[in-house]
């Protein structure tokens, strides 16, 4: 019995292994993801060549986000501004050099000692954010720390990364194994919306990680149970950046990447084809789109949490509406970014002390 039981193990591995080996020399559809992503439990699905996974910040060093350099040590008389964010802020699509948290530098008008750095990393989730900040950039000693919040995926990705606990070696199987990444893309193609699928599903069917469709999902009203918990979970992480930016001294602001449906003020996404598949999404009676309660949700969240909120959206579609998104993406142009940054900066400027470290007028 025994003999036979091993027989079987040995076939299957060697069947295992067989699969493994023929996948990577011949490929399969979505390897791309397992070579360029890191499945990150701490952070999210973040680029494996990414800065953060660098050596660590250490005084006395230096490092480059976006191949602009700066000292660990903030020299002396030097207004530190630190920007997290995932690719909103980083500015994919677009270029570090044109994304707002340089184009606000531009902006702040206070000479030399001011400096602006962009740590925004695409793929991180606000969970990620506040991990990364309290983990690793504490060393920087900001004065301020401004979080940026791309409107349209950052909710629904928060309870993914959250969820992930649930799954605590899915990520290092899926960045080592061929096989592993396979069946498990099949594996969330086909439990979406059951109880057993790794990534969060609202009760209508629509898995979190879905780009397209977890952004659809926050339009839904009443606001859909998932969707709440994505709330939720979005309040818990800035009250815990609040509790961190008091502990630390910093002041923090977050500043709002909106969706084109929320500028455009209808259900729109940047590829027509994604429009054209979601505005026939099955509603449930007394269900409606309401493509302004994110957006009106995140608000109150941050009036409770007696945080600064900079909501630029009336500005973006007042003077750039649709253009203010990329084609075929959801990320904002360049002349977004500078609206976006001039937005801030209006805000900020009215505590100038406070997050500019300038004199009060």
């Amino acid at each position: 019995m025994g003999g036979k039981v091993g027989l079987v193990l040995a076939s299957t591995a060697v069947a295992l292994l067989v699969a493994e080996v023929a996948l990577r020399l011949f490929g399969y559809a979505g390897q791309q993801e397992r070579l360029a992503v890191e499945f990150d439990d701490t952070y999210g699905d973040v680029e494996a060549e990414s800065w953060i996974y660098g050596p660590p910040l250490v005084p006395g060093g230096r490092f480059a986000p976006h191949q602009f350099e700066h000292e660990v040590n903030k020299p002396e008389d030097t207004w530190r501004m630190l920007f997290v964010g995932d690719s909103g802020t980083a500015g994919s699509g677009v270029g570090a050099r044109n994304a707002f948290p340089l184009q606000f530098r531009r902006i702040h008008d206070g000479g030399g000692r001011v400096e602006v750095i962009n740590t925004g990393v695409p793929g991180l989730t606000t969970v990620g954010e506040l991990r990364l900040l309290r983990d690793r950039l504490l060393v920087l000693e900001p004065d301020v720390v401004v979080l940026g919040l791309f409107m349209a995926n950052d909710l629904q990705h928060n309870l993914t990364q959250v969820r992930g606990a649930r799954w605590p070696h899915a990520g290092w199987i899926r960045r080592h194994s061929a096989l592993g990444h396979l069946l498990f893309l099949r594996f969330l193609a086909h439990s979406a919306g059951t109880p057993f699928s790794p990534a969060p599903a609202e009760e209508h069917g629509i898995p979190m990680n879905d780009y397209v469709g977890g952004e659809l999902a926050g339009y839904i009203t009443p606001v859909p149970p998932t969707f709440r918990l994505a709330y939720q979970v979005l309040e818990e992480t800035l009250r815990q950046l609040g509790a961190l930016s008091r502990e630390h001294d910093f002041e923090l602001a977050v500043v709002l990447v909106p969706t084109l449906s929320t500028l455009t003020g209808e259900l729109r996404f940047p590829d027509p084809e994604d429009t054209r598949r979601w505005s026939r999404f099955d509603l449930q009676p007394g269900e409606r789109i309401d493509v302004g309660q994110p957006t009106r949700e995140v608000m109150a969240i941050c009036a409770r949490l007696e945080l600064v909120c900079v909501d630029p959206t009336e500005a973006l579609a007042t003077h750039l509406g649709a253009d203010a998104i990329l084609e075929d993406d959801d990320h904002p142009t360049v002349a977004a970014h500078r609206l976006i940054a001039a937005q801030l900066y209006r805000r900020l400027a009215q505590e100038p002390e406070r997050f500019l470290g300038l004199p009060a007028r």
